[in-house]
């Protein structure tokens, strides 16, 4: 997360600062259980939203993105006063696409004694009233967390995992005392041993690990996450250090004190189950390669057993159906390359016709002639489902327009070209060679490989097949979109 809307009159320290800002705002989200947004004031007496995070633990308030929109005081009258007076203000404010109450905390952002801007911490009304139903303990160690975020001084916030609705939190005073444990927590530590009730406790009684753990990142006063294995369960464990005025008790107000270290929020989370998600899904994926792998062999070994029986024979026709059996294998093993790879699960068309254009170039272009083979257009993205049709559609085209159309022809060019629209993508592939018979009727003299295309077309692709005289013969196929999402 970064700040994408800069104010040209910040200096490069400020700007440094909001951009730390950002990166730390998301685990606030998360222990918050609120919507936090970054503004700074702007020119014409607006604040404009610098960075914004949306919390994992409830639903968020605001769905979209609403980074470089601007407010009026009108609209955030808390947000201005902190902006006005530098102190921390509280407030609320009506959801502009909703109509609904939307209550906040609001703390001044301040670099050299200048407010630069204000960070917003937004809940909804039902979210606020069980936030102020919780142990006072635990409101101040949020309050704290807040306003030490806002002071830039929890340093390695922005390297730990996000919190999630499940996961339990402690709230230890710098004695390692526990002040406070949620529901959560008590319920996981159960499964450690921990039998009783966990407040007034001393971590070091409790867990040695955790105690270990919390007075590292006490002493080094920086976040720390670790996770370990205990029996059949596995723990992710987070310490955020918390920062606070002269006392643990004390609530309000804090903007005039110095900030000294008062103790730590320690998350716990069961990752048990998600480890072993993610070891099955290793497994199916060492699995699917190793099938990749015996498919790939076997494609290959019956092109070659194709290839040898071709050399071997002696009729011209035999030995021509042999080298189009060898481009149709091809075809699907390009296919299956693509699909199959480590990196993705759509297949690039244009990386597909170019890896057809030179297997096709390489098994049946007799040497006698000169015919060069061209591709143009973008890259367009197909599902499995499309690219295989695909493949072996133009691959039967292109053994079509060779055949047929350079038999007394020894020059000539056979170009694919690739077009994509909102809706539909079209392959045409256009040979200049000795163009259709007259009176040609697709029904009546189409050969195999055109009624190949022409089923694999309407039935495999729900779409349209044509051929067309144009200086040569133009094959065209258009069909339907699908929308797919690349990997990146």
């Amino acid at each position: 997360m970064d700040v994408r809307v800069i104010l040209p009159r910040l200096s490069a320290e400020q700007r440094a600062f909001l951009d730390r800002l950002a990166g730390d705002i998301g685990l606030l989200a998360d222990i918050s259980r609120a919507d936090v947004l970054v503004f700074c004031p702007d020119p014409t007496g607006r604040a404009v939203v610098t960075a914004q995070a949306r919390p994992h633990s409830v639903p968020p308030i605001y769905d979209a993105d609403v980074v470089g929109q601007t407010v009026e005081p009108a609209e955030y009258p808390a947000l201005f006063r902190a902006l006005a007076s530098g102190q921390p203000t509280a407030g609320e404010h009506t959801h502009p696409a909703f109509g609904a109450p939307v209550i906040l905390e609001v703390f001044p952002l301040q670099v050299d004694s200048r407010v630069i801007g204000a960070l917003s911490v937004e809940k909804t009304l039902i979210e606020h009233e069980r936030h102020q139903r919780r142990a006072r303990a635990f409101q101040q160690a949020v309050r704290a967390f807040q306003w030490a975020v806002s002071r830039g001084l929890i340093k390695g916030l922005n390297t730990l995992s996000p919190f999630g609705e499940y996961d339990g939190i402690l709230v230890v005073d710098t004695a390692r005392r526990i002040q406070y444990a949620s529901g959560v927590a008590n319920n996981l530590y159960r499964r450690l041993g921990a039998m009783e009730l966990l407040p007034g406790k001393r971590l070091s009684n409790l867990r040695a690990s955790d105690d270990t753990l919390v007075a590292r990142a006490l002493e080094e006063e920086r976040c720390l996450e670790e996770e370990t294995e205990e029996g059949a369960w596995l723990w992710v464990k987070k310490v955020i250090p918390l920062y606070g005025p002269t006392g643990w008790r004390r609530y309000l107000p804090w903007e005039s004190d110095e900030p000294r270290l008062i103790g730590a929020l320690l998350t716990i989370h069961d990752a048990t189950a998600e480890r072993q998600k993610e070891q099955m899904l290793k497994l199916k994926e060492a699995m699917l390669q190793e099938i990749q792998h015996r498919v790939k062999n076997s494609l290959q070994t019956i092109v070659s057993l194709l290839r040898m029986q071709a050399r071997r024979v002696q009729s011209e026709e035999t030995r021509q159906v042999l080298e189009e059996s060898i481009t149709r294998l091809l075809s699907v093993a390009a296919v299956h390359d693509f699909l199959y790879n480590p990196e993705g699960r759509v297949v690039n068309l244009r990386a597909l016709s170019e890896r057809i254009l030179h297997e096709t170039a390489r098994v049946v272009l007799p040497p006698d002639k000169q015919i060069h083979l061209t591709l143009e257009g973008p890259d367009i993205y197909l599902p499995a489902q499309q690219a295989t049709p695909c493949a072996l559609i133009i691959n039967e085209l292109l053994l079509n327009a060779l055949e047929h159309g350079y038999a007394n022809q020894p020059v000539g060019t056979v170009s694919i070209a690739l077009r994509e629209t909102d809706k539909r993508i079209t392959v045409e592939i256009h040979d200049d060679g000795s163009g259709l018979p007259q009176d040609f009727d697709i029904n009546k003299h189409g050969s195999l490989g055109l009624s190949i295309v022409r089923s694999l077309v309407e039935d495999g692709l729900n779409g349209q097949f044509e051929l067309r005289d144009c200086d040569g013969v133009m094959a065209i196929v258009s069909f339907p979109k699908t929308h797919v999402k690349r990997e990146t």
